[in-house]
């Protein structure tokens, strides 16, 4: 980048304008320098989900039982409030 300032055509205002934007480059570039260090994030748990760990117990697999029987008393439930029906030949 080349800029150059011709102190007879370029007013004081002018100058200003430039020493502003190259002072804003310079902020941005040191900015985009800086690197924020954070706290190492440990990912063993997640990492191990392939390893065959034998002391694990195995997890014993989800009763539906009280869902399905929910899902009856609401059959029952519809049944009950639904009003007969009337059907024309």
């Amino acid at each position: 980048m080349k800029i150059t300032i011709d102190t007879q055509t370029d007013t004081l205002e002018d100058i200003k304008k430039v020493v502003h934007v190259l002072s804003n480059m310079l902020e941005r570039k040191g900015e985009s320098l800086k690197v924020t260090e954070t706290e190492p994030i440990d990912t063993t748990p997640m990492m191990g989900m392939f390893a065959d760990n034998s002391e694990e117990q195995t997890d014993t697999p989800p009763d539906f039982s009280s869902f399905l029987n929910l899902a009856e008393n609401e059959e029952v439930k519809k049944e009950e409030k639904s009003p007969p029906k009337i059907e024309f030949f």
